[in-house]
């Protein structure tokens, strides 16, 4: 039961997560761009850090990797390229052939 909802709360994160990436590349070029790219990135995060119990990461591994990619691709648009890199990695670690994370 546990499990469940963390994995219910890292997809809410995700959800969020992705809601501000859409919309700093709306605002992009713009003061507002930075801050909502931050607020993807605290979301992504967060539903890692949901995942990081064991019985969850298994209940999801692929939304684990979607994570790690989309924070990947949040810190590539703030010119972070070692944590790109990083982020990038670990999702290769739990799902090799995820598209995203292949690119």
């Amino acid at each position: 039961a546990e499990a469940k909802r963390r994995v219910a709360r890292a997809e809410v994160c995700r959800s969020r997560g992705n809601e501000s990436f859409v919309e700093a590349g709306r605002v992009q070029g713009s003061a507002d761009a930075r801050a909502m790219l931050c607020e993807a990135l605290e979301q992504y995060e967060a539903g890692i850090a949901e995942l990081r119990h064991p019985p969850a990461a298994r209940c999801s591994p692929s939304l684990l990797a979607t994570l790690h990619a989309n924070a990947a691709a949040v810190h590539l648009r703030l010119g972070a390229w070692e944590a790109a890199r990083a982020s990038a990695s670990a999702g290769l670690r739990l799902a090799p052939s995820h598209v995203k994370l292949r690119v």
